[in-house]
């Protein structure tokens, strides 16, 4: 039997205060999956943009103000109190070292389970992302920049957003969707992966869950406007390889979906293919996947698609 128990740390096991949050009740937690029969455990390394263990790479969850979402028109009503008491358990101790001790004394292989592709979340920023937008996913048709949350955006985006000529429509970035078409961004993820093996961390494995699936979409979109399908993906890599593959540039003229989507999942997979030769041949790496290998992401699933060529 398998089971992947971060929820329950992330979401606090239903309201847990954090006075309640300790070693012991981690301890507990794995202890009783071992009872039940559980032999793997998915532990999330990363929620959001932001570590659930003590990262020198990735930026670690931090309190949040009460009334954060509410402020943010997000949820209206909810407070950040589960945030916060896994941001206060944070300072007290570090959850994936006292998680490893406990699944190691049980006999539970732990894997470190790392959210690809869910990057942002207001409060839950990733602070590298956030300083290179150019590596979220590219938009096909820019607008002018807007206000976000009655916010202005960071000043990484203003600087992007005006560097064209003001006479040509604006870049957009879906924000939270990293490319993996980008070499920064790969790097990035290795080095957490490195980190990760120095703190003795023996498998890994990777979700396609992200906070911009379904109606998120609306509401991470950097720019206003209704960019529709098939509007994101058109990173400098990807533009330069379809062009190179099939005499089109798809900035300008009409493409094909299907070998758009494909093209991303081989960029995607020869990131995967990085992270085994990073880890090494001995350690269990699993690939998530969908059965039919399509995934996509923003309203309705169709603003950026890729296809997996699991088979």
């Amino acid at each position: 039997m398998q089971i992947r128990p971060p929820h329950t740390l992330v979401h606090g096991a239903g309201g847990l205060p954090s006075a309640e949050l300790t070693p012991e009740t981690v301890k507990g937690w794995i202890a009783r999956c071992a009872e039940l029969g559980v032999t793997a455990m998915f532990w999330y390394v990363n929620y959001v943009g932001k570590a659930t263990y003590h990262s020198d790479i990735l930026p670690r969850m931090t309190p949040l103000t009460s009334r954060h979402f509410m402020e943010r028109g997000i949820f209206p009503g909810n407070t950040a109190e589960l945030f916060n008491s896994i941001a206060a358990a944070l300072e007290r101790f570090d959850t994936l070292e006292v998680a490893m001790a406990a699944a190691k004394e049980h006999g539970i292989a732990l894997y470190a389970d790392l959210g690809l592709f869910d990057m942002y979340f207001p409060g839950l920023e990733n602070d590298f992302l956030e300083a290179h937008p150019e590596c979220w996913l590219r938009g096909r048709v820019g607008r002018r920049p807007t206000q976000m949350y009655g916010q202005i955006m960071p000043e990484p985006y203003q600087r992007l957003a005006v560097e064209d000529d003001s006479r040509v429509p604006r870049q957009t970035w879906f924000r939270g969707l990293p490319c993996y078409a980008e070499t920064a961004v790969q790097d990035y993820w290795l080095s957490i992966i490195r980190e990760l093996m120095d703190r003795g961390v023996g498998n890994f494995v990777f979700n396609l869950m992200s906070h911009v699936q379904g109606g998120f979409g609306n509401t991470w979109r950097v720019i206003d406007g209704d960019e529709g399908a098939d509007a994101f993906g058109f990173n400098p890599p990807v533009v330069a390889e379809y062009q190179k593959r099939h005499g089109v540039d798809i900035l300008s003229e009409a493409f094909e979906p299907a070998r758009l989507y494909e093209l991303h999942g081989e960029f995607f997979t020869a990131f995967l293919r990085r992270i085994r030769q990073t880890i090494g041949p001995d350690r269990r790496f699993i690939a998530g996947t969908t059965a039919d290998g399509q995934c996509g992401y923003g309203v309705d699933g169709v603003q950026f698609r890729m296809k997996l060529d699991w088979r």
